[in-house]
């Protein structure tokens, strides 16, 4: 079943934005760094940990679509996406022992209580009945889907970590624009963000790679 669950998953593997950006983030220390075992391994580990919180949410928001196909708690049902997304958590737990770094270890560590905390936060307002205030949107986004990008980031270069945060603030921030959701957002938000990206890669010594990363920021201008 889990194989079968893996092919269907990944045949819709989406952008695969997170590996992306610790790749190339890697690349902006040296070329070499970015084909070593350990850093692919930690590519394909946050990758696994991204795909263990989408199928974990469509759980949580009765989805029963994903990436233009149905989701796994739709096809499955709800304790196989729950068990599934676990068993994607177990293997990242299993990639990050065997990258053996400590503070890589406690940083992802960090950022799922994080990605956790900004879920209930969001759905603690719905209970409530309390609107979305700009402030409280940025604060579920920095949680939800910033942290991880930063942590992306930070893998691959220290430097970048911030850099990291303010693109993952604007990759969500585009994406609710685009798809018109009822949310407190505005392209004037958007262009705050996308600055504050660019002013961080400023830091960085030019090469292949920033270039690439200053890339990523303008395709969601």
């Amino acid at each position: 079943m889990l194989g079968e669950i893996n092919e269907y998953n990944f045949q819709a593997s989406g952008k695969l934005i997170r590996p992306t950006l610790l790749l190339l983030s890697a690349g902006t220390l040296s070329a070499e760094k970015v084909s070593q075992p350990n850093t692919l391994n930690l590519a394909a580990a946050m990758e696994m940990l991204h795909n263990s919180t989408l199928i974990h949410d469509d759980v949580v928001d009765d989805d029963d679509m994903r990436r233009n196909q149905e989701s796994i708690k739709h096809r499955w049902g709800n304790a196989v996406a729950v068990l599934t997304g676990d068993f994607y958590l177990a293997h990242v737990m299993k990639l990050l022992f065997k990258a053996g770094d400590r503070e890589i270890m406690q940083l992802v560590g960090e950022t799922v209580i994080k990605m956790s905390e900004g879920e209930l936060k969001q759905l603690a307002l719905h209970k409530e009945g309390t609107a979305m205030t700009p402030d409280n949107y940025r604060e579920v986004l920095l949680c939800k889907t910033a942290s991880l990008m930063s942590t992306c980031c930070a893998i691959g270069n220290p430097a970048l970590k911030e850099f990291g945060e303010h693109y993952g603030l604007a990759f969500q921030l585009r994406d609710d624009i685009n798809d018109h959701e009822e949310m407190p957002c505005s392209e004037e938000m958007l262009m705050q963000e996308l600055s504050a990206a660019h002013e961080c890669l400023k830091a960085i010594p030019e090469s292949t790679y920033r270039t690439a990363l200053r890339q990523l920021v303008d395709i969601l201008q």
